[in-house]
């Protein structure tokens, strides 16, 4: 493959995951106005996130097998017309019945995208796939932290969130165009070795710890994208726009973390880093919410602690199950998924029952949690690459 093909693809990757980042994250600015104008509870958004999340568990074992059958291209193209399908559905919303399932259709594309770009980069023959990933996950930092910035300002502009979602519908059909006209690689064979090979006790346990790790870090970040703004404007009074811009700088330090993160990482340790960067990450949230008003600036910087785990995480699966990688980390991306799920379905009726304010203490507390399993997959393993 010439570099300048090479660059071309990049690019579009880089495209693609910046859009379904933008659009994915309009929802947490958008949750205030979903109960004002829908007479959604915090339950119902609970329920819009725990299918979310199902949409994306299924949907992202389903795109795998695509990839490998039909190819990534082909993927990438059912994926971005889900997506505008859904736009479509969205500017037409009327009740819940209806967000619930265009939300579905939503996180569906999510899944399908997601899943061809995480297959597709391993095939770009570039020798630094690993920088490559990083980038590819901050176009998602980008496209989170724009969102914000982009959504308020729109709704500043008297134009309201349907139409929002429908004016985006324009981005994927540009997408697609550049998709028609490109020529991405495609894997010839398929091993599936790693899949045949069981797995000892200990490996098992380790792989449950990183499941349960995964499930409860992956649940703290995007219930912070998606409760962040309902909880400063029903606690604080925040406007949209000034809840939005704090919410932009928590996406905006979660991608300054990721593009300085991997230098740390190869510095400290794998493990180590993990949890040194949850570790503040917890503190800074605690005290964010704790103080209050004042200080809630710390819980949007602790987005830059949050930068480096999932990606590290999935580092380490590699080297901790060298021969059987691919196999365990399907296995710990879509069981965590499941974890993500039902929290996400109880985290909305939390909100219900004890009120927005004592529930948000979970997402840190969660954290707890994650980081605690970590320490744990530490402690059992002698796991040593890139200790240092």
């Amino acid at each position: 493959m010439k570099d300048k093909k090479k660059i071309c693809i990049i690019v579009l990757i880089f495209a693609i995951m910046t859009s379904i980042a933008l659009v994915e994250n309009f929802k947490g600015l958008f949750v205030p106005l979903f109960k004002d104008n829908l007479g959604i509870t915090d339950t119902g958004i609970g329920v819009i996130n725990g299918l979310g999340t199902f949409a994306y568990l299924i949907f992202s074992f389903i795109g795998s097998i695509l990839c490998q059958k039909y190819g990534q291209k082909r993927v990438f193209i059912l994926g971005l017309m889900t997506m505008i399908l859904s736009l479509v559905l969205l500017k037409f919303t009327g009740n819940k019945n209806t967000l619930y399932l265009s939300m579905f259709i939503l996180n569906t594309s999510l899944a399908l995208t997601s899943i061809a770009i995480n297959t597709i980069v391993p095939l770009i023959s570039i020798g630094f796939q690993a920088v490559l990933m990083n980038l590819t996950h901050l176009c998602y930092g980008l496209g989170a932290s724009s969102a914000q910035v982009i959504g308020s300002r729109m709704l500043d502009n008297d134009i309201t969130w349907r139409n929002i979602y429908f004016y985006s519908t324009i981005i994927f059909i540009i997408l697609i165009i550049f998709l028609f006209k490109s020529d991405l690689p495609r894997a010839d064979k398929v091993d599936n070795k790693d899949e045949k090979k069981k797995y000892t006790k200990n490996e098992m346990f380790i792989i449950i710890c990183l499941i349960f790790a995964l499930g409860f870090y992956v649940f703290s970040e995007l219930e912070t994208g998606s409760w962040f703004i309902n909880y400063l404007r029903q606690n604080y009074g925040y406007s949209i726009k000034k809840s939005g811009n704090y919410m932009s700088i928590f996406f905006l330090m979660l991608t300054i973390g990721r593009l300085v993160g991997g230098f740390v990482v190869e510095k400290i340790g794998y493990l180590k880093s993990i949890i040194i960067y949850m570790l503040c990450a917890i503190g800074l949230y605690f005290v964010g919410i704790i103080i209050g008003d004042k200080l809630l600036i710390l819980v949007s910087i602790s987005g830059f602690f949050y930068s480096i785990v999932y990606p590290t995480v999935i580092v380490v699966i590699s080297n901790l199950f060298k021969e059987k990688s691919s196999a365990v980390i399907g296995l710990v991306i879509t069981a965590s998924s499941g974890v993500k799920m039902i929290l996400s379905f109880g985290f909305g009726k939390l909100n219900d029952i004890i009120g927005s304010y004592n529930a948000f203490y979970f997402i840190p507390i969660a954290l707890i949690i994650s980081v605690s399993f970590i320490i744990i997959v530490s402690l059992r393993t002698s796991y040593s690459i890139r200790e240092n």
